[in-house]
C-alpha cells in the first residue's frame, strides 16, 4: 500500500514537471541527434508531447506500454535506469524513425553500461550521423584525437627542428607500426584544427591547444586514450632498451586519506614535468615520450566487499 501511494506521489510530481515545461520545447519536436543523455531526451521529448496532446499524460503511456505507473517517473527523475525489457516497449509509442531508434538506442547503452568496449561503440555509431556531428563538432573532434595515440605523438613530434610534414618520414620515427594512410588522415586533422601550424614559410609549430569536451563523451574518450598508452608501456618492456624508459612500482596500503594526498601529490609531479618541457632552452626537441602513471587498488575495500 505504501508502495502504490509512493508511486502515485513520483508521478503526480513528475507530471507536473511536465505541465512546467521549458517553454523552449513547448512547440518544437527535441532532435534526438543533439542529446548525448536519453534521460534528458526522454524528459523534452515526454515535455514537447505534453504540450502538443491535451491528452497526453505518463499514465496514459505506461499504460501503453505495459509498464508499471511508478516506474517511468523513477527513471525521468534518474533514480532507476530504464530497462532493456521497457526500452523496447516504449520505442514503438515514440513513434521514432529508424535512424532516430537507433541512435536513441544507442545513447541509452551509453548511459546504461559499464562496458568500456561499448561505450566507445555506441560513440562511434552516434558519430555516423551528420546532424549530431554538426551539432557537436568539439566533442567529435576531441574523441577523435584522444583514441587515436599516434595523433598527440605527430603533434608533438611536431617540436623537432627536423620535422618533415611527410607520412614516410613520420612512420619511420614512429616505435610502434601506423600505415601511412592512417599517417596521412592524422596530418590532415592535425593541420585542419590547428593542433599543428604552419607558418607562412613552411616552419610547422605545434600550438597550446587545450582539449574541451562535454564530460560523459571526455571520459570515455579518456579512457580509450589511456588503454591505447598502457598497453604501449606494455610493449615497451620488450621492445625499448632498459636505458631509454623509466618504469617505477611501489605497491603499499593506504588510508582513504592518505590515498587522497598521494593523488594531488602525483598531479604537482605532472605540473612540474610540464613546466620542464615548456621551458625555452636551445636543446632540440627530438624525442617524443609519454608518461603513464597507474594507481589503482589491487584490493576491495571494506565496505565493497
Amino acid at each position: 500500500m505504501n508502495s502504490q501511494k509512493k508511486n502515485t506521489k513520483h508521478l503526480r510530481l513528475n507530471e507536473e514537471a511536465l505541465e512546467k515545461g521549458p517553454a523552449s520545447v513547448s512547440r518544437l519536436k527535441p532532435n534526438i541527434f543533439h542529446y548525448h543523455d536519453y534521460i534528458q531526451f526522454l524528459n523534452d521529448w515526454m515535455i514537447f508531447q505534453k504540450k502538443n496532446q491535451k491528452s497526453f499524460s505518463l499514465r496514459q503511456l505506461a499504460g501503453k506500454c505495459r509498464i508499471s505507473i511508478g516506474y517511468l517517473p523513477m527513471v525521468l527523475s534518474g533514480q532507476r535506469p530504464l530497462s532493456q525489457d521497457a526500452l523496447n516497449k516504449l520505442i514503438p509509442e515514440m513513434r521514432l524513425t529508424k535512424s532516430e531508434q537507433i541512435f536513441f538506442e544507442a545513447i541509452h547503452s551509453l548511459g546504461t553500461t559499464s562496458s568500456q568496449s561499448v561505450r566507445s561503440e555506441c560513440l562511434n555509431q552516434m558519430r555516423r550521423y551528420s546532424a549530431y556531428r554538426e551539432h557537436f563538432p568539439n566533442e567529435s573532434e576531441v574523441y577523435r584525437y584522444l583514441t587515436k595515440w599516434y595523433f598527440s605523438a605527430i603533434r608533438e613530434l611536431s617540436a623537432d627542428p627536423e620535422f618533415k610534414l611527410d607520412a614516410e618520414w613520420i612512420q619511420s620515427r614512429l616505435r610502434e607500426h601506423v600505415p601511412l594512410t592512417e599517417i596521412k588522415e592524422a596530418l590532415t586533422f592535425l593541420v585542419d584544427h590547428k593542433y599543428i601550424i604552419i607558418s607562412e614559410v613552411g616552419i610547422v609549430t605545434p600550438p597550446e591547444k587545450h582539449l574541451s569536451c562535454e564530460g560523459g563523451i571526455y571520459k570515455v574518450a579518456l579512457t580509450e586514450y589511456h588503454r591505447q598508452f598502457l598497453s604501449l608501456s606494455e610493449k615497451s618492456i620488450e621492445n625499448v632498451e632498459s636505458s631509454e624508459r623509466h618504469l617505477i612500482g611501489h605497491t603499499f596500503a593506504v588510508s582513504e586519506k592518505r590515498f587522497e594526498i598521494i593523488q594531488e601529490l602525483l598531479k604537482e609531479v605532472v605540473t612540474k614535468i610540464q613546466a620542464i618541457t615548456e621551458e625555452e632552452n636551445t636543446e632540440p626537441r627530438d624525442t617524443v615520450y609519454h608518461l603513464e602513471m597507474a594507481l589503482f587498488p589491487l584490493t576491495l575495500s571494506k565496505e565493497k566487499k
